[in-house]
């Protein structure tokens, strides 16, 4: 009977042994919900020279890019906050949405200060069985105090911009686990608004393909189990005269708590060895819960946001902020990497950071903006913008 016994509880040990290797990690609609609503997603992306195994549709793999620099200057971050949708600008036209992702950006007009254009901006998502949907988003423009009155033609005194996606796009399907399976959205979006004189549609198609599962190793001793998704995208853009036409793949991991790993690969790519264009980490932490309001506070990373108006003519202006006292370095640069201006050069302290581009000198076409800063506790930041004049 001990024998008996002692036999029984070997297998049983076998069975559970054998149970934990053949389960396959599944995100689930609910851990979509947990993940995302009340959460700060902190992004973090560069280029990269090497040579990497992306991976194949197998099981039991090991993704280890313990080799890249997570620490190099040339390194972009980005933080995005999501909520419960109900309460944020536009829920209204999209009140079947769950997640609400926002932004806000307060862009002083004149030299003096007291007036300034905000732009409010909210993306929202629903999240379904078989799938988390963009749904489209909202943009509430408005002046503080008031309109000056040589903005009266350029702009509406208070308006809400709406982009919608007919039906909505897929951007994740769900459950998120290795079936090998595939998955195609197809959705068009009419696009028009003040600042753009020429409506332009754009009906994006995107193949998710669901292969692969293991563990991805990061710099730093970061480690998580991953679902691995090859993403394939195709987006046709017509406009008054003009067509274009772009193709681009990225492979994705997936970890169970929402944090992410991709590459931007070449559009032939399947499996193995490549070489990725670029890298992008993304992870999550909690922030408090309700509607997000704006926030007197000093900023808590840095970070670099997008010039407006945008296009521009003659002046732009162009917004950053920094967590703390920092050297500051602000420079324009043409399509041929020549220096055109230097807008900041120097020591400055704390804050939310705005200056002005006038470009009445130069011609028309694309330029770029790079912030570099080195804070006095040795933390440093660099980020690039695109921007377009028009004359």
């Amino acid at each position: 009977m001990k024998n008996a016994i002692s036999l029984y509880l070997v297998l049983f040990a076998l069975m559970i042994a054998a149970g934990q290797v053949s389960a396959q990690m599944s995100i689930t609609k609910s851990d979509i919900d947990a993940a995302f609503i009340n959460s700060s997603q902190f992004q973090s992306r560069d280029s990269t020279t090497a040579i990497l195994n992306l991976g194949n549709g197998t099981s039991g793999q090991t993704w280890n890019y313990t080799g890249l620099n997570f620490n190099s200057t040339t390194i972009q971050r980005d933080t995005s906050n999501y909520y419960a949708a109900a309460g944020h600008v536009g829920f209204d036209h999209f009140s079947s949405a769950v997640i609400c992702g926002t932004a806000k950006a307060i862009n002083p007009v004149n030299h003096t200060g007291d007036t300034s254009l905000v732009i409010e901006y909210a993306q929202y998502i629903t999240t379904q069985a078989n799938g988390a949907y963009v749904l489209g988003i909202a943009e509430h423009v408005y002046f503080v105090p008031g309109e000056p009155p040589a903005f009266t033609s350029l702009y509406p005194r208070d308006t809400t911009i709406y982009v919608v996606g007919h039906p909505a796009e897929l951007a994740l399907p769900l459950p998120v686990t290795n079936s090998g399976a595939s998955f195609t959205s197809v959705d068009t979006v009419a696009e028009s608004s003040f600042l753009n004189s020429h409506p332009k549609t754009t009906v994006t198609t995107i193949t998710y393909t669901l292969s692969g599962e293991g563990t991805v190793m990061l710099p730093g001793g970061i480690s998580f189990q991953a679902v691995r998704i090859i993403q394939d995208e195709i987006d046709v853009t017509t406009s008054t005269g003009s067509y274009d036409r772009s193709h681009k793949k990225k492979v994705l991991f997936y970890g169970q708590d929402l944090r992410t790993f991709q590459y931007s690969v070449d559009t032939s790519f399947t499996s193995g060895s490549t070489h990725p264009f670029d890298w992008s980490y993304q992870k999550r932490a909690g922030i408090a819960t309700g509607v997000k309001q704006p926030s007197s506070a000093a900023p808590e990373t840095f970070s670099l946001n997008q010039n407006f108006p945008n296009p521009f003519n003659p002046s732009t202006k162009i917004q950053y902020t920094l967590p703390e006292q920092a050297n500051v370095s602000l420079k324009i640069y043409n399509v041929f990497g020549q220096e055109v201006a230097t807008l900041v050069n120097g020591l400055q302290e704390a804050g939310d950071k705005s200056v002005e581009w006038n470009a009445g000198g130069v011609s028309s076409g694309v330029y770029f903006y790079r912030i570099q800063v080195v804070s006095s506790g040795a933390k440093q930041f660099s980020q690039m913008r695109k921007m377009v004049l028009i004359k």
